[in-house]
């Protein structure tokens, strides 16, 4: 095994010191689990690259080009009418890979089971430096996924709001600022029963016509609204003709008792996002969206179809489809 990486060398130079038998078996399962996912099979990509999409060439877009003879890891190669050179795998998001499609398989599992990066690259048997380069393939393809979603009917409407990091925190007389300021981003959430959105909203308690902007496009014009009371709700009803059902969280005990028990659905999903977010630290919140919209797809694809199969093979799939390109060395800087 001498491509593993540190972690796994520290953890044989510790057990092959031991002769017991219960320790040499251990030893093998590792090897047989690593291998697993990390044997090359380079065959397995350009086979599923074939089957879900039409290749063309990369450089110029053409579909008249003719086969090449074969790389050296024994996939089939073209050559353009324009002259270049391609493989299948030239123009996707899995060009260069050196990982077994196994690998894949277990760190979509375990980001789509809403665990952890590391988490997800242990289960993959990878580093986290090949996870973090993964998972920017991942908003890649779910980057504008939220873009079409309109919804219709009863639609929860709420905001929650999560912290930046404490190096880009503003101050006022060299002490932080406090309440809903500039230092809190806001994410709307929205929940019809069948499609759940997570966009953000900018910096503090959003102005009527930033919010406005961030939510019309989601909403279809005459739906029902469930709300609390926040006043910048009121632009959405205006414009979009919309029924109100808003609630007073802030009210007396009874008002607030009602608000609880009506508005529960928009409450549990605030809770969802924001443990879903805990499970990612250390964000960038620049880039925060791209774990919205992740958020997004996963609970989406859990309101089809509870099977994590289902959501699995979409983003795989999605990942596959996808015609772009994304090097290593521009996001491992």
């Amino acid at each position: 095994m001498s491509q593993t990486n540190k972690s796994y060398r520290k953890l044989f130079d510790v057990l092959l010191s031991d002769d017991d038998l219960v320790t040499k078996q251990l030893i093998k399962n590792i090897n047989e689990e690593y291998d697993k996912h990390h044997q090359p099979n380079f065959k397995a990509i350009e086979r599923n690259v074939l089957e879900i999409r039409e290749i063309n060439c990369p450089y110029c877009g053409s579909f008249s080009f003719v086969s090449n003879g074969h790389t050296k890891n024994g996939t089939q190669r073209y050559r353009c009418s324009c002259g270049k050179v391609f493989s299948a795998a030239s123009n996707s998001l899995f060009f260069g890979t050196k990982v077994n499609i196994n690998a894949w398989h277990s760190f979509i599992e375990g980001i789509v089971s809403e665990t952890s990066t590391k988490a997800a690259c242990i289960k993959a048997k990878i580093s986290y430096t090949t996870g973090h380069y993964w998972m920017k393939k991942i908003f890649k393809v779910l980057e504008n996924f939220q873009n079409n979603i309109v919804m219709n009917g009863n639609i929860y409407l709420d905001e929650t709001y999560v912290g930046v990091e404490e190096s880009k925190e503003k101050k006022i007389y060299n002490k932080k600022m406090r309440g809903l300021s500039k230092n809190k981003i806001c994410i709307v959430l929205m929940n019809n029963g069948e499609h759940v959105l997570a966009i953000k909203c900018g910096f503090g308690r959003p102005k009527e016509d930033k919010y406005y902007q961030t939510c019309w496009r989601h909403i279809k014009e005459g739906s029902t609204l469930i709300h609390d009371e926040e006043h910048v709700h009121n632009v959405l009803i205006k414009e979009l003709n919309l029924k109100s059902r808003a609630y007073n969280a802030a009210g007396g005990k009874i008002l607030k008792e009602l608000a609880m028990k009506e508005l529960q659905p928009i409450n549990d999903e605030c809770r969802k996002l924001k443990y879903f977010l805990s499970k990612h630290k250390g964000i960038d919140k620049d880039n925060i969206q791209d774990y919205l919209n992740l958020y997004s797809f996963i609970t989406n694809c859990k309101m089809k179809d509870e099977n994590l199969y289902f959501a699995s093979n979409l983003l795989l799939k999605l990942l596959f489809l996808a015609d772009a390109k994304i090097k290593f060395r521009d996001v491992i800087k």
